[in-house]
Protein backbone atom coordinates (compact mmCIF):
# COMPACT_ATOMS: atom_id res chain seq x y z
CA UNK A 1 0.00 0.00 0.00
CA UNK A 2 2.77 2.44 0.97
CA UNK A 3 4.76 1.66 -2.18
CA UNK A 4 1.71 2.24 -4.35
CA UNK A 5 1.00 5.51 -2.54
CA UNK A 6 4.59 6.68 -3.08
CA UNK A 7 4.46 5.71 -6.75
CA UNK A 8 1.17 7.50 -7.25
CA UNK A 9 2.25 10.70 -5.54
CA UNK A 10 6.00 10.61 -6.17
CA UNK A 11 5.94 13.72 -8.37
CA UNK A 12 4.12 15.78 -5.75
CA UNK A 13 6.36 14.50 -2.95
CA UNK A 14 9.55 15.32 -4.83
CA UNK A 15 8.14 18.74 -5.72
CA UNK A 16 7.43 19.52 -2.07
CA UNK A 17 10.88 18.28 -1.02
CA UNK A 18 12.45 20.37 -3.77
CA UNK A 19 10.67 23.51 -2.58
CA UNK A 20 11.67 22.86 1.04
CA UNK A 21 15.29 22.30 0.02
CA UNK A 22 15.25 25.52 -2.02
CA UNK A 23 13.85 27.49 0.94
CA UNK A 24 16.50 26.02 3.23
CA UNK A 25 19.29 27.04 0.85
CA UNK A 26 17.81 30.53 0.54
CA UNK A 27 17.61 30.92 4.31
CA UNK A 28 21.24 29.83 4.71
CA UNK A 29 22.29 32.28 2.01
CA UNK A 30 20.29 35.07 3.66
CA UNK A 31 22.08 34.47 6.96
CA UNK A 32 25.40 34.53 5.16
CA UNK A 33 24.48 37.83 3.50
CA UNK A 34 23.53 39.35 6.86
CA UNK A 35 26.73 38.09 8.49
CA UNK A 36 28.83 39.65 5.72
CA UNK A 37 26.92 42.90 6.17
CA UNK A 38 27.84 43.03 9.85
CA UNK A 39 31.48 42.28 9.08
CA UNK A 40 31.65 44.99 6.42
CA UNK A 41 29.92 47.52 8.67
CA UNK A 42 32.29 46.89 11.57
CA UNK A 43 35.29 47.24 9.25
CA UNK A 44 34.32 50.90 8.73
CA UNK A 45 35.15 51.81 12.33
CA UNK A 46 38.51 52.64 13.86
CA UNK A 47 39.82 49.82 16.02
CA UNK A 48 40.78 52.13 18.88
CA UNK A 49 37.63 54.28 18.97
CA UNK A 50 34.05 54.02 20.17
CA UNK A 51 31.98 52.36 17.49
CA UNK A 52 28.94 54.57 16.98
CA UNK A 53 26.57 54.16 14.06
CA UNK A 54 24.12 56.96 13.33
CA UNK A 55 20.90 56.89 11.32
CA UNK A 56 19.86 60.21 9.82
CA UNK A 57 16.23 60.00 8.74
CA UNK A 58 13.38 62.37 8.08
CA UNK A 59 9.98 61.42 9.51
CA UNK A 60 8.89 59.07 12.31
CA UNK A 61 8.10 55.70 10.69
CA UNK A 62 10.84 56.09 8.02
CA UNK A 63 12.96 53.72 10.08
CA UNK A 64 10.19 51.10 9.96
CA UNK A 65 8.82 51.52 6.44
CA UNK A 66 12.25 51.52 4.81
CA UNK A 67 14.86 50.10 7.19
CA UNK A 68 13.28 47.36 9.29
CA UNK A 69 15.58 44.69 7.76
CA UNK A 70 18.78 46.44 8.81
CA UNK A 71 17.36 47.26 12.23
CA UNK A 72 16.47 43.61 12.75
CA UNK A 73 19.95 42.43 11.76
CA UNK A 74 21.52 44.92 14.16
CA UNK A 75 19.14 43.93 16.95
CA UNK A 76 20.26 40.32 16.59
CA UNK A 77 23.94 41.30 16.61
CA UNK A 78 25.99 40.50 19.70
CA UNK A 79 28.00 43.67 19.08
CA UNK A 80 24.90 45.79 19.67
CA UNK A 81 23.68 43.65 22.57
CA UNK A 82 27.06 44.01 24.30
CA UNK A 83 27.23 47.74 23.48
CA UNK A 84 30.34 47.29 21.36
CA UNK A 85 28.39 49.01 18.59
CA UNK A 86 26.30 51.96 19.75
CA UNK A 87 23.28 53.03 17.72
CA UNK A 88 22.04 56.61 17.44
CA UNK A 89 19.16 58.07 15.45
CA UNK A 90 18.55 61.64 14.33
CA UNK A 91 14.97 62.19 13.16
CA UNK A 92 14.96 65.57 11.46
CA UNK A 93 11.20 66.11 11.80
CA UNK A 94 8.37 65.07 14.11
CA UNK A 95 6.19 64.50 11.05
CA UNK A 96 3.75 67.19 12.08
CA UNK A 97 2.22 67.80 8.64
CA UNK A 98 -1.23 66.68 9.83
CA UNK A 99 -0.80 67.84 13.43
CA UNK A 100 0.18 64.50 14.97
CA UNK A 101 3.84 65.38 15.55
CA UNK A 102 3.99 64.90 19.35
CA UNK A 103 2.38 61.48 19.12
CA UNK A 104 4.62 60.42 16.23
CA UNK A 105 7.70 61.52 18.16
CA UNK A 106 6.62 59.33 21.08
CA UNK A 107 6.06 56.38 18.73
CA UNK A 108 9.51 56.56 17.17
CA UNK A 109 11.01 56.69 20.65
CA UNK A 110 9.22 53.39 21.33
CA UNK A 111 10.84 51.95 18.20
CA UNK A 112 14.23 53.19 19.37
CA UNK A 113 13.72 51.48 22.71
CA UNK A 114 12.90 48.24 20.89
CA UNK A 115 16.15 48.39 18.91
CA UNK A 116 18.38 49.78 21.68
CA UNK A 117 18.88 53.08 19.86
CA UNK A 118 19.41 56.48 21.45
CA UNK A 119 16.96 58.73 19.64
CA UNK A 120 16.91 62.47 18.89
CA UNK A 121 13.77 63.95 17.31
CA UNK A 122 13.93 67.54 16.08
CA UNK A 123 11.12 70.06 15.87
CA UNK A 124 12.82 72.87 13.99
CA UNK A 125 11.23 75.42 11.70
CA UNK A 126 13.54 74.56 8.81
CA UNK A 127 12.87 70.79 8.92
CA UNK A 128 9.10 70.64 9.13
CA UNK A 129 7.32 67.77 7.40
CA UNK A 130 5.91 68.89 4.06
CA UNK A 131 5.94 68.52 0.28
CA UNK A 132 8.81 70.93 -0.33
CA UNK A 133 12.59 70.57 -0.38
CA UNK A 134 14.49 71.79 2.67
CA UNK A 135 17.35 74.28 2.64
CA UNK A 136 20.40 72.07 2.64
CA UNK A 137 22.76 74.30 4.63
CA UNK A 138 20.35 74.61 7.55
CA UNK A 139 19.65 70.88 7.63
CA UNK A 140 23.38 70.19 7.45
CA UNK A 141 23.95 72.24 10.60
CA UNK A 142 21.58 70.01 12.56
CA UNK A 143 23.34 66.90 11.29
CA UNK A 144 26.78 68.34 11.99
CA UNK A 145 25.74 69.02 15.59
CA UNK A 146 24.39 65.48 15.90
CA UNK A 147 27.64 63.96 14.62
CA UNK A 148 29.72 66.08 16.98
CA UNK A 149 27.60 65.27 20.05
CA UNK A 150 27.30 61.53 19.41
CA UNK A 151 30.73 60.84 17.89
CA UNK A 152 29.24 58.89 14.98
CA UNK A 153 31.86 57.55 12.60
CA UNK A 154 29.35 56.01 10.19
CA UNK A 155 26.00 57.42 9.05
CA UNK A 156 23.17 55.59 7.31
CA UNK A 157 20.67 57.70 5.40
CA UNK A 158 18.68 57.86 2.17
CA UNK A 159 20.28 58.03 -1.26
CA UNK A 160 19.68 60.80 -3.79
CA UNK A 161 16.30 59.32 -4.74
CA UNK A 162 15.00 59.31 -1.18
CA UNK A 163 13.52 55.76 -1.09
CA UNK A 164 10.15 57.03 -2.33
CA UNK A 165 11.17 60.36 -3.96
CA UNK A 166 9.82 62.41 -1.04
CA UNK A 167 11.42 65.90 -1.21
CA UNK A 168 12.28 65.83 2.51
CA UNK A 169 14.08 62.48 2.10
CA UNK A 170 16.07 63.79 -0.86
CA UNK A 171 16.97 66.93 1.09
CA UNK A 172 18.23 64.73 3.92
CA UNK A 173 20.62 62.94 1.56
CA UNK A 174 22.02 66.17 0.14
CA UNK A 175 22.50 67.62 3.63
CA UNK A 176 24.43 64.54 4.80
CA UNK A 177 26.46 64.44 1.60
CA UNK A 178 27.43 68.09 2.01
CA UNK A 179 29.28 67.25 5.24
CA UNK A 180 31.77 64.93 3.59
CA UNK A 181 34.31 67.53 2.33
CA UNK A 182 34.76 68.91 5.87
CA UNK A 183 34.55 65.47 7.51
CA UNK A 184 36.75 63.19 5.38
CA UNK A 185 36.78 60.47 8.06
CA UNK A 186 32.99 60.28 8.20
CA UNK A 187 31.67 57.18 6.42
CA UNK A 188 28.25 57.43 4.77
CA UNK A 189 26.08 54.54 3.65
CA UNK A 190 22.98 55.33 1.62
CA UNK A 191 19.91 53.14 1.28
CA UNK A 192 19.43 51.93 -2.28
CA UNK A 193 16.14 53.20 -3.72
CA UNK A 194 14.25 50.49 -5.55
CA UNK A 195 12.94 51.42 -8.98
CA UNK A 196 9.42 51.10 -10.28
CA UNK A 197 9.93 47.47 -11.30
CA UNK A 198 11.49 46.25 -8.06
CA UNK A 199 9.76 48.44 -5.44
CA UNK A 200 6.87 45.98 -5.15
CA UNK A 201 8.77 42.91 -6.27
CA UNK A 202 10.22 41.42 -3.06
CA UNK A 203 11.69 38.35 -4.75
CA UNK A 204 13.71 40.51 -7.15
CA UNK A 205 14.89 42.69 -4.25
CA UNK A 206 16.01 39.66 -2.24
CA UNK A 207 17.83 38.14 -5.20
CA UNK A 208 19.53 41.47 -5.86
CA UNK A 209 20.57 41.74 -2.22
CA UNK A 210 22.09 38.25 -2.31
CA UNK A 211 24.66 39.46 -4.84
CA UNK A 212 24.98 43.10 -3.82
CA UNK A 213 27.16 44.23 -0.91
CA UNK A 214 26.48 45.53 1.65
CA UNK A 215 22.93 44.18 2.00
CA UNK A 216 20.62 42.58 4.54
CA UNK A 217 17.69 40.26 3.91
CA UNK A 218 14.67 39.23 5.96
CA UNK A 219 12.57 36.14 5.33
CA UNK A 220 9.31 37.68 6.54
CA UNK A 221 7.57 41.10 6.69
CA UNK A 222 6.12 40.43 10.15
CA UNK A 223 8.56 42.72 11.99
CA UNK A 224 7.55 45.64 9.78
CA UNK A 225 3.92 44.89 10.58
CA UNK A 226 4.78 44.84 14.30
CA UNK A 227 6.64 48.14 13.99
CA UNK A 228 3.71 49.81 12.27
CA UNK A 229 1.50 48.73 15.18
CA UNK A 230 3.80 50.84 17.35
CA UNK A 231 3.34 53.70 14.88
CA UNK A 232 -0.35 53.53 15.67
CA UNK A 233 -1.11 57.08 14.51
CA UNK A 234 0.13 56.22 11.01
CA UNK A 235 -1.10 52.63 10.84
CA UNK A 236 -3.70 52.12 8.13
CA UNK A 237 -5.39 49.02 6.74
CA UNK A 238 -3.23 49.14 3.62
CA UNK A 239 0.03 49.08 5.58
CA UNK A 240 -0.32 45.32 6.05
CA UNK A 241 -0.67 44.94 2.29
CA UNK A 242 2.30 47.29 1.84
CA UNK A 243 4.36 45.22 4.27
CA UNK A 244 3.82 42.04 2.28
CA UNK A 245 4.47 43.65 -1.11
CA UNK A 246 7.18 46.23 -0.42
CA UNK A 247 10.76 45.32 -1.27
CA UNK A 248 11.89 47.36 1.76
CA UNK A 249 10.15 44.84 4.03
CA UNK A 250 12.52 42.10 2.93
CA UNK A 251 15.81 43.64 1.82
CA UNK A 252 17.99 46.69 2.33
CA UNK A 253 20.97 47.34 0.07
CA UNK A 254 23.41 50.15 0.65
CA UNK A 255 25.94 52.19 -1.27
CA UNK A 256 29.07 53.26 0.59
CA UNK A 257 29.98 56.79 -0.49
Amino acid sequence: MSCRFFTQYSTQIWSVLGVLFFLLIMRIWFKRTNRLFTIQLLSEFDEDGDNTLGFVLTHPDDESLFMTPVLEVLRQSNYVAQHELKLRLLMLSRGDYTGSGPRRAFEVEEICHKYNIECTVLNEEDTQDGPNFWQGNKVAEHIKKFVKETGCQVLITFDQYGADSHPNHISTFHAVNSLRPDHPDLKVWTLHTYGVFSKFNPLFAMLRAMFSRPSVIMFSPLELINNMKIHHSQNRWYHTLYAFLSAYSYANSFNAL
